[in-house]
């Protein structure tokens, strides 16, 4: 799909230099300009294809920008994946209408539709990258491209829910420990309940491992002694009273999400003394990439080193 886009997005800028070569080659007067003028003419596609085309890159290009980012390695990705998803999911039904499928003619377009939804989208891997066969002897109409777009639109949206269903307590823990997508937006209400509840479980069982840890308490001196039962130490003990699961859950949850820009890495670091468990489960699935790309990419740059 990433191929199909950047192939299209090319064209697009290509467009007004083939229209000048087009003009100028029927200028020409010689054997080969007409040729060549005549061989481009047939293969030029209308204006309502070219707004078709335009349209679709506007569409692949989220997909693009997601598959871009969730392969970086420098930054947290695996807790990004439920939102682009839902986003890109947003606005892919938004900006279709299925009424407007129901009169698709029965004509080429049914099958310059096929060939290219098949191809592109109803493959064993929804995202494969495929090379597209497109007919040139079509010459679509304005309602026809319109109807093909939100076919292609509809279509996405169909397998992204098939094949990329991310709405699962366990794949959206990563999500709401990040400080960025915390409120799940855009996720059932039954769903959110239970990624907490599931977050409740882990924070249990992460404080009784910490717990079942003996503690190092040889560096206790005379000095320490002499005051053990003394009101400073209750003062200490008081004011260094840790908070329960629960309220360490629910005082989090009560926290405005932070901006997209900033790093939760760093807000973890920093809220590290306020949410102790928190931030040690942050720690474990934040770090998760979301894709094998940054090991792809180092096992090929090593090649190159060779």
């Amino acid at each position: 799909m990433k191929i199909s886009y950047l192939a299209w997005k090319r064209l697009l800028t290509l467009r007004n230099a083939i229209n000048i070569l087009n003009i100028r080659l029927g200028q020409e007067t010689d054997k080969n300009s007409i040729k060549d003028s005549k061989q481009l003419k047939e293969i030029l596609i209308t204006t309502e294809e070219w707004d078709l085309l335009e349209s679709l890159v506007d569409v692949l290009e989220q997909f693009a920008e997601a598959t871009d980012y969730l392969g970086g390695s420098t930054y947290c990705t695996y807790s990004i994946i439920n939102p682009f998803i839902e986003q890109i999911k947003a606005d892919l039904i938004e900006t279709s209408s299925s009424d407007s499928l129901q009169s698709l003619p029965q004509s080429p377009l049914s099958h310059y539709s096929t060939q290219i939804i098949n191809q592109e989208i109803n493959d064993d891997d929804v995202f494969a990258d495929e090379d597209l066969e497109i007919q040139n002897d079509l010459n679509l109409s304005v309602n026809q491209t319109d109807d093909l777009l939100n076919l292609v639109k509809i279509r996405l949206h169909e397998n992204l829910c098939k094949y990329w269903n991310f709405q699962d307590p366990n794949a959206l823990l990563a999500s709401l420990l990040d400080p960025r997508t915390k409120n799940l937006d855009n996720i059932p209400a039954q769903v959110r309940t239970e990624t907490i509840a599931l977050l409740h479980d882990k924070l249990k069982e992460l404080k009784l491992n910490y717990e079942s840890i003996p503690s190092d308490s040889t560096s206790s001196s005379s000095s320490s002694n002499k005051y053990k039962n003394s009101i400073f130490t209750r003062f200490q003990k008081s004011k260094s009273r840790p908070k329960t699961l629960d309220n360490e859950i629910l005082e989090y949850l009560k926290i405005d999400e932070i901006d997209w820009e900033d790093d939760p890495f760093i807000w973890w670091r920093r809220e590290e003394k306020h949410f102790h468990y928190l931030s040690i489960l942050a720690r474990k699935y934040l770090p998760i990439p979301a894709a094998s790309t940054a090991s792809e990419r180092m096992f090929s740059n090593a090649r190159n080193l060779m």
